[in-house]
């Protein structure tokens, strides 16, 4: 039972540190190149229902993307942001959502690909963080099971 659990550790270790040094390449390769910062407004939401299954019951939970307007050069441009609003119990879409409205925020955006942009604000390094935390400890804890097993059948 000692072999599985370390080897499932281990594993799930490697895949966790595997997500958190590559999943977050891209963002930060676009953070660099957007260097160059404007103002943008929302301007409307882009609405995307994510699926999931709670005991073969299927929900729906809907989610509200930002879309955000920004010119550079008399040019008009939008960026999605990252982070979704999501309307919970006792609350109304126009109480949450629809009040943003017209809210201003910076973009940064590529000074070489104006279309290239993002949202000041949506670091989504927390995620990538978690993951390396997480897969670090299940790596240690993996190793550490594994090192166990094999001195016990060393010593037996």
């Amino acid at each position: 039972m000692l072999l599985i659990s370390g080897i499932v550790a281990t594993l799930g270790g490697i895949i966790a540190l595997f997500f958190s040094i590559f999943g977050n390449k891209g963002y930060y390769n676009k953070k660099e190149r957007c260097t160059a910062i404007t103002e943008g407004t929302i301007i409307r939401f882009e609405i995307r229902r994510h699926k999931y299954n709670n005991n073969g019951t299927r929900y729906y939970d809907v989610v509200y993307y930002p879309i955000y307007e920004y010119f550079v050069n008399d040019n008009k441009y939008e960026v999605m942001q990252r982070i979704g609003i999501q309307v919970y119990y006792k609350e109304t879409k126009e109480e949450k959502v629809d009040s943003l409205l017209g809210t201003k925020k910076e973009i940064f955006y590529n000074p070489n690909n104006y279309a290239e942009s993002y949202v000041s604000g949506e670091d989504i390094n927390f995620a990538y963080k978690t993951a390396k935390l997480l897969g670090t400890i299940l790596l240690v804890i993996g190793i550490i099971e594994l090192l166990i097993f094999l001195l016990s059948k060393v010593l037996i």
